[in-house]
């Protein structure tokens, strides 16, 4: 017990005591600043809540206890939280207007080109937590504008190669005069199955003159779209002065590499990698310009692309705008480039990992973007509030050979993974992907479907004859590799002959579009002007196919004598094919030099035993194409053996050179045993040799329906 004789000095500290000392001090603050606890300048209404545009919400309480405002706040807060809201839509509404206004007004500056793009953030990522949480993007921006972030040291270019930056004034000095850039850009513009739909012809022309009007205006990532243009202009224009020999051309006139090298520098000047605006665009732009110049397969335009991909998907190029938490507002226009830009980085990036053996970077399963609309060029612009209704499928513009294109590609990279599989998968799985393939050949729209180029019109355009054989190689090549284990693998078990035959006909088809394709650009042919639109990923089809055959030749053993003949005329046509490009290609000397070895050894077609086909049927694409090439003209057998004789080795020199020493190995040596097979120089081949005995273990006992 305390004594009491002090309790009157210890009463008046107890918290309990009846008779504490009560301060009612009249509140200085708005009732906002006290929630957010920051200085109120005691206005009305205070600067803090006019900054934050919260005016109505600045109010002062009275003289009331604390407990009486404590009420008051709690009373009010579902009042200000609906305020907010309201506010938020405002600012939202009024940010969209802005936006609007400034697209209508169609100003090109570099401050504009050179903003960061607004990065995406995954449920993963600790970002996408800090900007869940409320109030805190206010404390963030008052720190940010408080402090300076430290500056990061430059790092080596690893992706470009040492490549140093440009400046404006190396940029003028390296182009050319307005008049000759002009002619290079309409020529890129008017290669309609070279362009890509990833740059709008009139937001360009529009940028294009305010460029040349005040070069400073424009962004290095802008400027390094226009040297892929002028880069790719330059090529093709090249290859239609070779053409036309009345023509002169400069002599002085740059390369076409030498602005594929500017380009690069002004990818390193906009600082590509921090995603600036255009950032994407000009990385794929010069992925572009290096592919359709190259006529090999290059592992490095693989991970070129495989760059793009991963530059877009910090961008959000991979998402449905509207479907993005927190996403920015978004005009029609930007949102439908950026579908195209999308449809272009992943159509490359599983073309080239086809090529290469790999996985694609890009899962379907990740992405909610839609394809692009069926819009040309002057159908929308930068102005437009909506988009108009697409149009129908019945005109081969570029833009309805990309959707088709796209649509592929969804069931295309299912194949690829499935052929890629470490664990084995079912065949029923096979057979289902076989379907898919089918049911999107026979949605291919009218105007698109293939037929060969001696039965096109005479008003069809050469770029429309490209993308029908584009459309249409990519099908082939997709039920190649899909039945190409059934070749080596349980090549005698009957309830495969199927698939066996899929893959067959399917090769010996694209083979046939490859002499027809080769007459046809050739000098005196319909396309020989246009021949640059035959790529590196086209001629991969062609290898594809090739080498398939030869499997088949030397693994099969229920082909009759007549098929047997086939085949062997379709090698000789293609091996006179690859000997004409083996001076300029390496892909083709190797080719070249594979057919021979076959060819050397099979002087006659073998007498084989026929199999019966018992087991279940299913349709090859025979049924309506190959009929169609049957009238492709392939070389006679004299004539092949005038190009090639078969016993000799004049051919070797001829082909090879005198001075150039190559080892042949024997046709048993290269494939009685398919391990010997140089099978690095085909992966799309490699990759399913590799999984074939796996697999085809639990395929045993699944038939086909």
């Amino acid at each position: 017990m305390p004594d009491p004789s002090i309790s009157q000095f210890t009463s008046v500290f107890r918290a309990s005591d009846a008779h504490r000392v009560k301060r009612c001090r009249q509140t200085v603050s708005c009732t906002a600043c006290q929630r957010r606890k920051s200085r109120c300048d005691r206005q009305h209404p205070c600067g803090a809540c006019e900054k934050r545009g919260g005016s109505e919400a600045c109010s002062y309480g009275s003289t009331a206890s604390s407990s009486s405002a404590a009420v008051y706040d709690k009373s009010s807060s579902r009042r200000d939280v609906q305020m907010k809201l309201s506010q938020l839509e405002q600012m939202v509404r009024g940010l969209a207007e802005k936006k609007a206004d400034g697209e209508r007004r169609r100003r090109s500056g570099s401050d504009r080109d050179e903003q960061p793009e607004t990065s995406y953030h995954g449920a993963t990522s600790w970002t996408a937590l800090v900007e869940s949480i409320r109030d805190i993007q206010d404390i963030l921006v008052a720190d940010q504008e408080s402090g300076s972030s430290p500056e990061e040291a430059a790092e080596p270019e690893v992706l470009l190669g040492d490549v140093p930056p440009i400046t404006i004034k190396e940029v003028m000095e390296s182009l050319p005069s307005r008049q000759d850039a002009d002619k290079l850009i309409m020529t890129y513009f008017k290669a309609k199955f070279t362009a890509v739909c990833i740059v709008h012809t009139h937001q360009f022309k529009r940028r294009y003159d305010a460029f040349w009007m005040d070069p400073s205006s424009a962004g290095f990532l802008w400027i390094s779209i226009m040297f892929s243009i002028l880069s790719i202009g330059t090529m093709i224009t090249n290859h239609k002065e070779l053409t036309d020999t009345s023509s002169s051309s400069s002599s002085s006139a740059p390369d076409s590499r030498f602005y594929m090298a500017k380009a690069a520098q002004c990818l390193i000047a906009g600082q590509y990698l921090k995603g600036k605006r255009f950032s994407v665009e000009a990385l794929l732009m010069h992925a572009h310009s290096r592919n359709v110049q190259k006529m090999d397969s290059d592992s490095s335009l693989w991970s070129l692309y495989g760059m793009v991909a991963r530059l877009a998907q910090k961008q959000g190029y991979h998402r449905d705008p509207a479907k993005i938490p927190g996403g920015r507002a978004m005009m029609p226009f930007e949102a439908e480039m950026r579908r195209r830009s999308w449809f272009q980085i992943q159509s490359s990036d599983l073309l080239f990992s086809f090529q290469n053996g790999m996985p694609p970077i890009i899962t379907q399963e990740t992405c909610d973007v839609g394809y692009p609309t069926n819009l040309t060029d002057d159908d929308f612009d930068e102005d437009c509030v909506s988009l108009p209704k697409p149009r129908p499928p019945t005109d081969p513009h570029p833009i309805l050979a990309a959707i088709t294109k796209s649509k592929l590609c969804y069931v295309m990279r299912r194949v690829v993974r499935h052929v890629l599989a470490v664990a084995p998968a079912l065949y029923s799985e096979t057979i289902a992907l076989d379907r898919e393939l089918r049911e999107w050949h026979e949605s291919v729209p009218a105007c698109l479907r293939i037929r060969t180029i001696r039965n096109t019109a005479f008003t069809d355009a050469n770029y429309t004859i490209m993308h029908r054989l584009m459309l249409e190689l990519m099908y082939l090549k997709s039920l190649c590799i899909l039945h190409r284990p059934y070749l080596t693998t349980h090549k005698h078990d009957a309830e495969y002959n199927a698939s066996r035959q899929v893959c067959r006909e399917s090769a010996l088809m694209i083979l046939e579009m490859q002499a027809e394709l080769d007459i046809e650009t050739g000098s005196g042919g319909r396309m020989y002007e246009d021949r640059f639109m035959v790529s590196n990923l086209t001629l991969h089809h062609f290898l594809l196919a090739a080498m398939i055959i030869c499997l088949d030749l030397s693994e099969s053993t229920d082909i009759d004598s007549e098929e047997r003949l086939k085949r062997i005329t379709t090698l000789r046509t293609a091996y006179s094919i690859w000997s004409a490009r083996s001076t300029t290609s390496a892909d083709a000397l190797h080719a070249s030099r594979v057919l021979h070895a076959i060819l050397t050894r099979i002087d006659s077609p073998s007498t084989t035993t026929t199999s019966t086909n018992s087991g279940p049927m299913m349709s090859t694409p025979s049924s309506s194409l190959l009929q169609s090439y049957d009238s492709v003209p392939t070389m006679s057998d004299d004539s092949m053996q005038q190009i090639m004789p078969v016993g000799g080795t004049d051919a070797d020199d001829t082909l090879f050179g005198n001075h150039m020493s190559v080892t042949m190995p024997s046709f048993e040596e290269m494939f009685s045993n398919i391990d010997t097979f140089d099978w690095s120089r085909y992966p799309c081949l490699d990759m399913v040799k590799m999984n074939a005995d796996a697999q085809l273990n639990t395929y045993h006992g699944c038939s086909l329906r």
